[in-house]
């Protein structure tokens, strides 16, 4: 084999290489975006989801491009809540919270399927008052301070 045609196989090993990771994020990002689609009232929250650094897939990275004003807090972590529930057949080992494409937070990726896992309305507002405290800077220290009151029945 000629230098030529070594160099063709490589190219079309990359380029294959280069269609497969982005056919893998195009599926995970359609499938929660079709979900969050079917609820009118996240219309104006736009999100995208993709593996961490597109490749792996222990990690999801939940990204917040833009919020309208019409939209209120509650209307963004329903969105939240509704991925983690689109996504609660597959396990991740962490979830980066982005915004714009910068990465702030991340959320253990058990916690997160806990997030999806059962009708997540009905526990809306004690998810909502628990998620602070899972919550974490990207170097795994938590973000916020643990909750020491009395905490809403849920």
């Amino acid at each position: 084999m000629n230098m030529r045609g070594f160099m063709k196989i490589v190219a079309m090993i990359a380029l294959g290489t280069i269609v497969l990771i982005c056919g893998m994020n195009y599926r995970l990002n359609r499938v929660v975006q079709k979900n969050i689609s079917e609820d009118l009232r996240n219309d104006g929250i736009d999100i995208s989801v993709h593996y961490g650094s597109y490749l792996n897939r222990s990690q999801l990275v939940y990204d917040l491009k833009s919020v309208t004003t019409s939209n209120s807090q509650v209307d963004v972590f329903r969105v939240l809540f509704q991925t983690a529930s689109v996504l609660q057949d597959r396990s991740f080992d962490e979830v980066i919270l982005s915004c714009d494409g910068d990465s702030k937070f991340m959320l253990d990726g058990a916690y997160f399927s806990e997030l999806g896992s059962g009708i997540w309305s009905a526990k809306c507002d004690v998810h909502l008052e628990n998620l602070p405290e899972h919550v974490m800077y990207l170097s795994g220290a938590s973000a916020y301070k643990q909750w020491s009151g009395v905490k809403a029945a849920g």
